[in-house]
């Protein structure tokens, strides 16, 4: 059994995947190893909302893990599709 799962990034949860940040001095648990683990469990696509990032004066080129930019109404046509 093949299982395709989709992982969106939004708000404050871009932060999540951006390079180089201190997880400790935040008071977060560092997910860092197992974003990056996720493409070796198969069929993984990565989102990431574009506005999010505008917003947080970030690029995907801030981000340690590859991921696919969607637009606000693109996330909501995903996330209509998708078998939550």
């Amino acid at each position: 059994l093949e299982m395709h799962t989709s992982i969106i990034f939004v708000d404050d949860g871009v932060w999540q995947i951006k390079s180089k940040q201190n997880s400790a001095a935040m008071h977060e648990k560092n997910y860092t190893a197992t974003f990056k683990a996720l493409h070796e469990f198969g069929d993984v696509n990565i989102y990431v909302e574009n506005e999010s990032l505008i917003a947080r004066a970030l690029t995907v080129s801030d981000l340690f893990i590859p991921v696919k930019e969607l637009n606000r109404k693109s996330v909501t046509q995903l996330l209509s599709s998708q078998d939550i």
